[in-house]
Formats: C-alpha cells, sequence, structure tokens
C-alpha cells in the first residue's frame, strides 16, 4: 500500500467493512488509485517545496555577488599606529604592509587623541607629533596602493568613552586639542566644522558610560576588536531605535584581525569628508570577515 486516503464518510466506512468481510486479504482497486492520486500530488508538493527553498539557498550568494559588485572598495574605519596610540603594535610603515594584503583602497587612520596625551607637553607639542604620525602613514600608504585618511579617536576628560571623528582636517586638531577638558556636551555645541561626524565608539563596551543620544551623529556598533566584547548586537538595536548612523570597524592594534571590518561603497572614498559624506547618506554596507551586513 503507498499510502492512506483519510475519510470520514458513511460510504468509505461501507466499503471498507464490506472488502474486509468479502475479501479479507484484499485492497480495493479504487482505494488503490486514490492512493496513488495522493502520492503523486503529496509528491508535486514536497517537490515544490524543495524547489521554493532550493532557489531561496541559490538566491543569496547571488545577492551577496551582487552587493560585493555594485560596492567593490573597501575601506577601513578604525585602525592606530605606534607610537602615538601606545597600545598598537605596528608602527606606520608595518601598518601600510599588513593592510596592502587585505585589498582596501583607503584606510583612516583614528590614532587616540587623549588628555593623557597632552599631559607634560603643550598643545602644539602633542598636536604636531599626531600630525607627523599621519603623515609618515600616509607616506607608506601611498607606496602601498592605499589611499590614507585624517581622522581621530577623541577622548574627553568626562570619562573613558572614546569617539571616532570623521570629516575633519589636519588643522582641525589643534582646535579639538581645546575642548579635551571641557566635555563632549561643550565640544558639540561650539565646535564648528561643516559636515563632520562624530560616532560613538564601541559605545556598550564595558567602561563606557551612555551619553545623551542627541550628542552624537552614530554608533560604532560593529567594533571588531577581538579582545574586547562591544555587544554589537545592543549597540545596533539602540542605534536602529534611535535613528543614529550604524558604522564599524576593525580597530586594528594587534596581529591576525587586520580588516575584518571594512565599509563598502560604490565609489573610493579618498578624504576624511568622503567618508563622513558616504556614512551620512547610508548608501554603504559592512564587510565582515567576508560577510555582507546591512546596517
Amino acid at each position: 500500500m503507498l499510502g492512506f486516503v483519510p475519510c470520514n464518510c458513511n460510504l468509505t466506512k461501507y466499503y471498507l467493512t464490506q472488502n474486509k468481510r468479502d475479501n479479507p486479504c484484499g485492497y480495493p482497486f479504487y482505494f488503490f488509485v486514490l492512493d496513488i492520486c495522493f502520492f503523486v500530488v503529496y509528491n508535486k508538493k514536497v517537490k515544490k517545496k524543495q524547489h521554493v527553498w532550493s532557489e531561496k539557498r541559490t538566491m543569496i550568494p547571488e545577492i551577496k555577488e551582487k552587493l560585493v559588485k555594485e560596492y567593490p572598495h573597501l575601506t577601513e574605519l578604525h585602525a592606530h599606529s605606534y607610537p602615538v596610540s601606545s597600545c598598537s603594535e605596528f608602527r606606520a610603515e608595518e601598518l601600510a604592509q599588513v593592510y596592502r594584503k587585505t585589498g582596501v583602497s583607503a584606510m583612516v587612520l583614528t590614532n587616540h587623541f587623549t588628555p593623557k596625551h597632552l599631559e607634560g607637553k603643550s598643545k602644539e607639542a602633542f598636536v604636531g607629533e599626531y600630525i607627523e604620525a599621519y603623515r609618515e602613514f600616509r607616506h607608506y600608504a601611498e607606496e602601498a596602493g592605499i589611499c590614507a585618511i585624517f581622522g581621530m579617536e577623541l577622548r574627553f576628560s568626562e570619562n573613558n568613552n572614546d569617539y571616532l571623528l570623521y570629516g575633519i582636517d589636519e588643522g582641525d586638531a589643534y582646535r579639538i586639542a581645546d575642548y579635551v577638558e571641557a566635555g563632549l556636551a561643550r565640544f558639540r555645541a561650539e565646535f564648528a566644522r561643516e559636515g563632520y561626524l562624530l560616532i560613538q565608539a564601541h559605545p556598550k563596551r564595558s567602561g563606557m558610560v551612555d551619553m545623551p543620544l542627541e550628542f552624537l551623529d552614530g554608533y560604532e556598533a560593529f567594533n571588531m576588536h577581538p579582545g574586547h566584547n562591544s555587544r554589537v548586537g545592543i549597540s545596533s538595536r539602540i542605534a536602529h531605535e534611535a535613528g543614529l548612523i550604524v558604522t564599524g570597524g576593525t580597530d586594528f592594534h594587534h596581529p591576525t584581525h587586520e580588516g575584518v571590518c571594512l565599509l563598502r561603497t560604490r565609489e573610493k572614498l579618498t578624504s576624511s569628508h568622503d567618508v563622513a559624506r558616504a556614512l551620512r547618506s547610508g548608501d554603504y554596507v559592512l564587510d565582515i570577515g567576508g560577510s555582507i551586513v546591512l546596517p
């Protein structure tokens, strides 16, 4: 018997009873036919479902391939060089060489800019060192075929929060230094730079303090530093609920995790202002270890 066709009608019960009485070893031909029909219809439905799922499995790689082609330009949004960022294991030349292998077309150098850096130094001395570190990296990046972009990971004296700045120039660093002791609220109220973005770095990492969201342009929800739990899911949800820009970055300091979180854009980014415009537009995707993420 190929299958059973359930039926509660009295006629069916009568035929089954009669068949059992008249031919206890037999099986009515008409039920055999019904079973055949049921079997055929059932298998068609199963095959149709399998075909649909097969199509879906085929579509996903195609969508990913299409996004990679439409957003071919890779940019690192968060990386550090020694000695300005003393936590980094890479000097400028080494940083450029290790990123040559990742296929990035641009990198934003976001060295730390904190009150600690200004201790025992004049503003001019520290900012001069900061800019010189960027220019040194730019030299080696150009040799590696990478466009170096000026950025900053800023910290105020009020807490240990860090903020990534995009859409700024080297000359802005002198003015920014004046606000390190002033705090986020005053900085946002007074710092005049058209089109710049302030993105809170790893906002839900342990030790970070929740700040009024109106002071922020975005969250670096997808911070991929392997040594910290940045609670990316919570960060992403808060950012989406608040209508903030969602970004990501490798937060590169140590070997083996270079380029694990990159920005993909349609056009090549060549300046900090390009980065700010791209993020503000929302026309980008993230490439996290080869997985495409729509932030």
